[in-house]
């Protein structure tokens, strides 16, 4: 399973937001964002494998991808003890 890289650059809504990760066990991130705000999620698992789509068949590596949208489980706030708390919480879920 390919993790989430240590620093990503946010696109779509979080477009010219930067993350660096500060924390990160299975399924579960805690990052530091670039403009002051901490965030922490449960990933989405990719599974591995070849699809066709619209005839092309293309292969899909397993991997962890960053969550958007109503798939998006976490925390966003300025307060790091709130942030490490809630990765606790989700990572004892898992």
């Amino acid at each position: 399973m390919k993790e989430l890289d240590k620093i990503i650059k946010g696109k779509g809504e979080v477009k010219g937001i930067t993350f660096t990760q500060v924390k990160h066990s299975g399924k579960v991130y805690l990052y530091k964002r670039s403009d002051g705000y901490f965030e922490t999620f449960t990933a989405i698992e990719q599974r591995g494998g070849i699809r066709k789509i619209k005839g092309v068949e293309i292969a899909f590596e397993e991997k962890h991808i960053y969550p958007s949208g109503e798939s998006w489980v976490g925390i966003c706030t300025k307060n790091y003890d709130r942030a490490l708390e809630r990765f606790n919480e989700l990572l004892s879920a898992q």
